[in-house]
């Protein structure tokens, strides 16, 4: 298919409101043409009133005819083939109008399932190095916030097969996204300027390597309790260059030194 692929629910949201509207007019019509037909003696002299019957008439017939194809699109989304594709980060079944090449939105947990050159990109399992967490991650991340403690886990490498590779088939090793036990800084974001959210999601995106619906949703679980590590283990000019961006957009902002453990 040329263009990403759509959901059943988005097909059937968007053929509901183009019907809605087809209806809208075709009643709409229907009403004015009986209104127009009721009156049309004291509108239009006698011997213009035949082909002005007939007019309104083929305007009423036009209303109903929209109102009759808007119905039958209602009905044929009710029988119209679907495609079962397995969302690998919940695994539930999405139903979609057409076999998927392009990135689109689990229906179920509203994870972005990524494609490139017509196929998915592969997913592997993590487990969080500070509180055990499992999460499902696309090979593509290079960092992932976790779920439960907010903690930002670092994806170095990747060499054993994973969801959506062929059977025998592995990954290259892939370098890590920085260098750590460097500069030992840890930035993390203790509160958000609300009227500025959108631009802090987006800077969160670049940052983290995550899409912007769960940017926003990660800058909701901030609290005083539960800061943000937006970035962690970052030489010292980096992490102070990453604390003043967030802090020019209203944020607050919190620097500490990575507490590192020895044998």
């Amino acid at each position: 298919m040329a263009k990403g692929p759509t959901t059943l629910s988005e097909v059937r949201e968007q053929e509901y409101t183009r019907s809605v509207i087809l209806a809208a007019w075709g009643i709409g019509l229907i009403i004015v043409g009986v209104l127009v037909i009721a009156f049309l003696h004291y509108l239009v002299p006698p011997h213009v009133m035949l082909v002005s019957r007939v007019l309104v008439g083929l305007a009423v017939f036009a209303g109903a005819a929209l109102v009759a194809v808007a119905g039958k699109n209602i009905v044929d989304l009710k029988y119209r083939a679907t495609v079962l594709f397995k969302c690998p980060y919940c695994d539930a079944f999405n139903k979609l109008v057409a076999t998927p090449t392009e990135n689109f939105e689990c229906d179920s947990c509203l994870a972005t399932i990524r494609f490139e050159n017509g196929k998915m990109v592969p997913v592997r399992t993590i487990s969080c190095s500070n509180c055990g967490a499992e999460h499902r991650v696309s090979v593509k991340a290079e960092r992932y916030v976790c779920d439960r403690c907010n903690a930002v886990i670092q994806i170095q490498q990747l060499t054993d097969p994973v969801y959506g590779m062929a059977p025998g088939a592995t990954q290259k090793p892939r370098q890590p996204a920085m260098v750590l036990g460097g500069g030992n800084q840890n930035v993390l974001l203790t509160s958000v300027q609300r009227s500025r959210e959108q631009q802090n999601a987006v800077l969160l995106q670049r940052e983290l390597g995550v899409d912007l619906p769960e940017a926003r949703r990660l800058l909701g679980t901030i609290t005083d309790r539960t800061p943000l590590i937006v970035g962690y283990d970052l030489p010292f000019d980096q992490a102070d260059g990453l604390r003043l961006q967030f802090e020019q957009l209203g944020s607050t902002v919190v620097v500490r030194a990575t507490v590192t453990s020895h044998q």
